[in-house]
């Protein structure tokens, strides 16, 4: 008995370390770029109307605060 539960102890840990890697490397680095563009999308359109569309523009807003934001950039 004691050695299944430790086989389920290290399948939980190596889980749980595994979690921990993805968020730490994955979802938190993409989470940040996400914010960033955002808050550079914000600021280019500061002093418009809320809910007020720009169509085609914020395709360009977006790939300028791409670029701005592109690493070496």
């Amino acid at each position: 008995m004691e050695e299944k539960m430790r086989d389920i102890v290290i399948f939980v840990g190596a889980g749980l370390l595994v979690g921990v890697a993805w968020w730490h490397f994955y979802v938190a680095p993409h989470d940040a770029m996400r914010r960033a563009v955002i808050d550079c999308m914000a600021e280019n359109r500061a002093g418009s109307l809320p809910g007020e569309s720009f169509g085609d523009q914020e395709v360009e807003a977006y790939n300028r605060c791409m670029e701005e934001l592109r690493p070496g950039g």
